[in-house]
């Protein structure tokens, strides 16, 4: 029996539904213990009354009992990536990355959902073209400025997510293995194993054939498998209390979530432009700021008013958003504005602007 299921900040809350779920579904007393592993073990298994046993002592376990060939397991989860040496069952050399999460699961998913990519559509996407774009993959902040420069430079959104994939390897190698020497086979675990971009990128950066680097099945479960295994060559059973309270209040003080109920927004407050009577069209200047994160574009009037303005996610997509809010400023004052100039600045403005043929081209 497999599930997953998203933590979003519950991991108590969540990992007492799962196991209530668990004995619910199977046979009554078919449950015999649980151990638990992970980030969020140690603070869980404390207030459930739960054993719990680290990430790297699962993965040993897991190989131990389940593909003793494995002398060497790659790990690139959520938010940590992992090297295990092992040699019959024990750990004789392991990494870990650091508190930054650039070139994981969640860097990756990150990066996907600006292009507009289900996390599950982009190794198939990127193993469907040639060409791949230069992603710095140490850092998310650098790796997000290589894919708007790539995206300036033509590259297709396809190609920019192989240059991702890539660049999760090359970090991977880099920063985890430090060029030390490791055993062959190798086993790559953890939900980036599935996609198959970054196992292909892997296996080319450390020159590894198909027989020694391989993906077993469902990788995303080794370290829950392996604390399964933990408990079944234990035996000793758990006393399950999952009547604890629900919410994390009933651990340590929290605070009401804020909300907006007693929020001016000043947005708000600015009055309409108004236009002159009758249909005569009015002078106007256009500015665009094409950001890795939103697009603005602007109508000012030759004072200096706005008379209308266009907030968008850019979403990987500059020209598609740019397109986009001009056909919202065409649809609702194109007939009541003459464009007299337009000038563009951000991360994408030189893209844009040699599309749409600005006057001005300026920096932040």
């Amino acid at each position: 029996m497999i599930d997953a299921v998203k933590v979003e900040g519950k991991p108590r809350e969540v990992c007492r539904d799962i196991i209530n779920k668990v004995t619910q579904d199977l046979p009554r007393g078919s449950v015999k213990g649980v151990t638990l592993t992970g980030s969020g073990a140690k603070f869980v298994s404390l207030h459930l009354g739960l054993k719990h046993i680290t990430e790297f002592k699962a993965i040993a376990e897991n190989f131990k009992n389940l593909y003793p060939e494995i002398k060497s397991v790659f790990e690139i989860g959520g938010e940590t990536s992992k090297y295990l040496g092992l040699r019959d069952g024990l750990i004789t050399d392991y990494e870990t990355n650091g508190d930054c999460a650039a070139g994981t699961g969640s860097f990756l998913d990150q990066q996907a959902k600006r292009l507009m990519y289900k996390i599950e559509e982009v190794g198939d996407k990127a193993l469907k073209t040639e060409r791949k774009a230069v992603i710095a993959g140490r850092c998310s902040v650098f790796a997000k400025s290589d894919m708007i420069h790539a995206q300036q430079k033509g590259y297709k959104p396809a190609e920019i997510l192989k240059g991702l994939c890539n660049s999760i390897a090359i970090n991977y190698k880099s920063n985890l293995l430090k060029g030390k020497d490791f055993s062959t086979p190798v086993a790559f675990i953890g939900g980036v194993a599935l996609n198959k971009a970054v196992v292909a990128a892997l296996r080319e950066n450390f020159n590894l054939t198909e027989d020694d680097f391989i993906v077993p099945e469902n990788p995303e479960y080794m370290c829950a498998c392996g604390s399964a295994v933990f408990e079944a060559n234990r035996i000793t059973v758990n006393t399950l209390d999952m009547s604890a309270a629900g919410t994390i209040r009933d651990v340590f003080p929290t605070y009401q979530p804020l909300d907006m109920n007693q929020v001016v927004l000043l947005r708000n407050e600015v009055p309409k432009y108004k236009f002159p009577k009758g249909k005569t069209k009015i002078d106007a200047y256009l500015g665009i700021d094409i950001g890795s994160v939103s697009t603005n574009l602007v109508i000012t009037d030759e004072k200096g008013n706005v008379v209308k303005e266009v907030y968008l996610m850019t979403s990987g997509r500059p020209i598609d958003v740019v397109s986009a809010g001009l056909k919202e400023i065409e649809k609702e004052i194109g007939s009541r504005i003459n464009i007299k100039g337009v000038g563009t600045t951000g991360s994408g403005r030189e893209l844009i602007g040699e599309l749409i043929g600005a006057d001005v081209i300026k920096d932040e």
